[in-house]
């Protein structure tokens, strides 16, 4: 540095002027949490500063979800009647799309690095179980299933868990090539937690006028901000009230168990340390940009 440069810092924790050097961040990253019981939308971030850009990739970026797409079709498979222990091959093959000409090579990611001696184990007859080709990630039984259940099948088995984004019903689908957004995707998933209810994200939950009257009312009874009276009112108004069953109970509960098993079993360290009940799926996409 020279004198006369212009530099991003930041203050160094309890010391007094001292400061440390900061950047702007390469990456744009994404934070979407909501309590999928009510809806609430508990945290939101959209990129790295607003002063920066103005554009909210929480809500308005499509991006390629990758793998985290495989658990919607499974569950159609799930609903359909295939099982945990369903035997598929994990051959890499390819495949010639019959509009392109195109040579498709359906193969595992990152197989050397990932697997462990006892997946390898596993597969050494080139089978393995519907479970284990969730719980791991397989992308060749994925495309097997994908292709048995059939694209226009997946897609429209999808449009259930209220994606509004395009989605393409051609092979790519199973490997997650049509994008979504975040907000929609975590929406998605919260289906499987509602044993196949659907919810809406909730970002207002509750306007006053200037007189005090509620214009508008989205909370539960549940709301810690409410009083005893009001969540009388609100017990009221949903008396009877339930949300729309997108997907059978049955294959929304057995997906979770699935979900849960990727933490459990699979390749996911971090948050099985921690300790607390989740389920989950990653997804790699767009060479590991998303």
């Amino acid at each position: 540095l020279a004198a006369g440069d212009v530099v991003w810092v930041r203050p160094k924790p309890n010391a007094e002027n001292q400061w440390l050097l900061e950047q702007i961040p390469r990456v744009q990253s994404v934070i979407h949490a909501m309590d999928h019981r009510t809806g609430y939308v508990l945290a939101m971030i959209g990129g790295t500063d607003f002063d920066l850009t103005k554009f909210n990739r929480a809500t308005q970026s499509c991006r390629q979800p990758g793998s985290t797409y495989k658990p919607f079709y499974y569950s159609l498979a799930l609903a359909e009647g295939w099982s945990f222990d369903k035997k598929l091959s994990d051959i890499p093959y390819s495949l010639v799309d019959p509009a392109t000409g195109q040579k498709w090579r359906i193969t595992n990611f990152n197989y050397d690095t990932l697997a462990s001696s006892e997946m390898k184990e596993k597969i050494a007859n080139y089978k393995v179980t519907l479970e284990f080709a969730l719980v791991w990630s397989r992308n060749t039984p994925s495309v097997t299933i994908f292709q048995a259940l059939g694209a226009r099948k997946v897609a429209q088995w999808v449009r259930r868990f209220g994606f509004t984004t395009p989605i393409i019903p051609d092979k790519a689908l199973a490997l997650g090539a049509s994008c979504v957004r975040m907000d929609e995707m975590n929406a998605a998933f919260a289906v499987f937690a509602r044993n196949g209810r659907a919810i809406r994200p909730v970002m207002i939950r509750r306007i006053r006028d200037a007189a005090g009257r509620i214009v508008e009312d989205n909370t539960w009874p549940s709301d810690p901000m409410l009083q005893t009276g009001e969540r009388i009112d609100r017990m009221i108004a949903l008396l009877g009230y339930r949300d729309r069953q997108v997907i059978p109970a049955k294959a929304a509960y057995l997906t979770s168990i699935l979900l849960r098993k990727v933490i459990t079993d699979g390749h996911n360290e971090t948050i099985r340390d921690i300790g607390f009940p989740a389920a989950e799926k990653t997804g790699t996409a767009s060479n590991t940009m998303d």
